[in-house]
């Protein structure tokens, strides 16, 4: 994998905004540095409506697939809260904007990364990069002396080494496609993703999807010798692979893969396997007597009772019911009675831990109990020793992030990030059975941001003081019950210790928070990472668990009719008059869904925290 970047080279076909500083030359060198001079030269805008500058880019010098395009942009806001930005691209003639960020008096790297080209939902090719334009646009809330600027725009294309391979048809059309991956690059290259002694590659994918099945031979000629046959699958639209899995069979060959129709076949010369390609599901919901939902910081359970009265399920994972079994994944949809009828979003997955059959009274039911993709990374051991940055920026921790993710089966999404997590470059070291929840937990502990997931999806959030309401609850949407507590920081100073190498000595920083401590003294915490090597990197740290103290500081629950789309780590409004709130902003940090209709209950609960 590599990576070229691309900085302006002169104008784009937009250039909207109002001002540069200085006002000599054109916007576009005012951007384009590889350092960010930040106040030094920079395009601003003081208008309350979105103005946008493009930028023409140098061809892109790349060869292979490319994996994505990330487009960055640095910005400040002058005068507060009041200012906003937003990352531009333009391809196929279009203008695509990222997320609106609220650009306050720090300075700020926003990034939209685009796995596929916006306008033809597909891979990237050379010529759309080609002719790529990119930018930022800004907007003020209030004209006059609120400035929203930039200082630098920047793209980033990550792109496949290009790899030499052979295919063949399989003899079943043309949409079967055996792909064998030969050579020392391509063994190499894979070896490093999947972790394993690679002999030959069997890729099956599935055009136009970027979804792919692979099977590999791991050779072993220790103490037991083997050759033994994994599989693994890649992780959608990137460029990860998922642990790989032993196949129950001895070859020494490997496998051939192909597909056709609705199946896909493996074959050895002593064996042909046949598995769909087609998902299969039942649904349940005429059966469901209860659920109980419970997603929080770092878990998910789902319970659910099925009536069972007429044996229906006596025998799970067999017959009618083969696709409910040990394994199998179960998605939960609440909604609502509408005037327009019965509405229902698409909720979170969960996967089937166990069941349990119950009997009594002359009542029988079926009990689920499923984890969501915490249980999945819970359950993950590390096989292998990875590396990263020991000598030089290989991967930030957004980057390994994604990488453990991927290993246990889940899709990194952004729907806000800080600039620590894509430019903070760890030594980081993997090791052999170590567990993902611990992995994660070390990579979340170096920056603010947290993850949420659902489905197959981890998503990662920014919580910012500043974020805005997404909803209310008190007025329109009742509460039916609340208790909201206000409490001391756990820490409300930490000192940070790092190493500068180049100095060779170490680096001291304390983070406060005063009016914590003007209340209850100090309330010490001190860490020290040999990573941190700069007084900025310490700041950065201080100021993340800083913030997460304050978010836990406060807390309490509200029960409350369902909110279908309410998610973790969204802003809500309180207004509750009998606990004097009113619009008071609160982070929800957990949900608990409850249905019975038995006992005439549909409601959640949901755990509050500091915004």
């Amino acid at each position: 994998m590599s990576t070229q970047i691309l900085r302006p080279n002169g104008a784009g076909t937009e250039t909207n905004i109002a001002g540069q500083y200085p006002t000599s030359g054109e916007h576009w060198d005012k951007v384009d540095e590889a350092t960010p001079d930040d106040s030094s030269t920079y395009v601003r805008h003081n208008l309350t409506s979105y103005a946008t500058d493009t930028y023409a880019l140098p061809a892109g010098e790349g060869v292979g697939g490319i994996d994505k395009v990330t487009v960055y942009a640095r910005c400040y806001g002058i005068s507060g809260n009041y200012n906003y930005a937003r990352t531009v691209i333009r391809t196929h003639s279009t203008l695509y904007e990222g997320t609106e960020h609220n650009i306050a008096y720090n300075w700020e790297d926003l990034s939209t990364e685009y796995q596929l080209n916006p306008n033809t939902s597909q891979p990237w090719t050379w010529a759309e990069v080609d002719a790529l334009e990119a930018g930022v646009a800004l907007k003020s809330s209030s004209s006059g002396s609120f400035f929203a600027i930039c200082t630098q725009v920047y793209v980033e294309v990550t792109y496949f080494t290009e790899m030499s391979k052979s295919s063949s048809d399989a003899g079943q059309g043309e949409d079967s496609v055996a792909v064998l991956w030969k050579g020392t690059e391509d063994k190499d290259t894979f070896t490093h993703d999947i972790g394993s002694g690679v002999d030959a590659v069997a890729i099956l994918d599935k055009p136009p999807s970027t979804y792919y099945t692979a099977f590999f031979v791991e050779k072993f000629t220790g103490t037991k010798a083997y050759n033994r046959p994994f599989w693994t699958h890649s992780i959608p639209d990137t460029r990860w692979w998922r642990e790989p899995v032993p196949f129950d069979l001895s070859s020494e060959y490997g496998l051939a893969i192909a597909r056709y129709g609705d199946y896909c076949w493996l074959s050895t010369p002593n064996g042909v396997w046949r598995a769909k390609l087609t998902e299969e599901s039942i649904d349940l919901t005429a059966d469901v007597l209860s659920v109980r939902q419970e997603l929080g910081e770092s878990q998910g359970k789902l319970t659910v009772e099925l009536r069972n009265d007429d044996g229906r399920y006596a025998s799970p994972g067999s017959g009618d019911r083969s696709v409910l079994d040990i394994g199998c994944q179960l998605e939960v949809s609440p909604g609502c009675v509408t005037p327009q009828g019965n509405e229902i979003s698409s909720g979170p997955a969960f996967w089937l831990e166990s069941y349990e059959h119950t009997s009594a009274a002359g009542k029988a039911s079926l009990i689920l109990r499923a984890s969501d993709g915490w249980g999945l990374i819970e359950n993950w051991r590390a096989r292998h020793q990875f590396r990263w940055n020991k000598t030089s920026n290989e991967m930030s921790v957004k980057d390994i992030l994604a990488f453990v993710l991927a290993r246990v089966g889940l899709k990194l999404e952004v729907i806000s990030q800080s600039s620590v997590i894509t430019s903070y470059y760890p030594d980081f070291t993997i090791h052999p059975n170590n567990r993902g929840e611990i992995l994660i937990s070390r990579l979340l502990s170096f920056v603010p941001d947290v993850l949420f997931i659902e489905g197959n999806k981890a998503y990662l959030v920014n919580p910012q003081s500043f974020d805005s309401s997404v909803y209310a609850y008190g007025s329109a949407h009742p509460i039916i019950a609340g208790n909201y507590r206000k409490g001391a920081w756990k820490l409300n100073r930490l000192q940070v210790e790092g190493y500068d190498p180049v100095g060779d000595e170490p680096v001291i920083v304390d983070s406060f928070a005063w009016s914590e401590i003007a209340h209850h003294y100090d309330r010490l915490s001190q860490i020290e990472d040999r990573n941190i090597d700069t007084v900025s990197k310490a700041e950065q740290r201080g100021e993340a668990y800083l913030r997460q103290a304050e978010i836990e500081s406060s807390g309490g629950a509200i029960q409350i009719p369902v909110n279908c789309g309410q998610q973790l780590y969204d802003v809500v409004d309180i207004t509750d008059s009998r606990a004097g709130l009113s619009g008071e902003k609160r982070r929800v940090l957990g949900l608990v869904l409850i249905y019975n209709p038995r006992r005439g209950e549909y409601e959640q609960r949901l755990s509050l925290g500091a915004v």
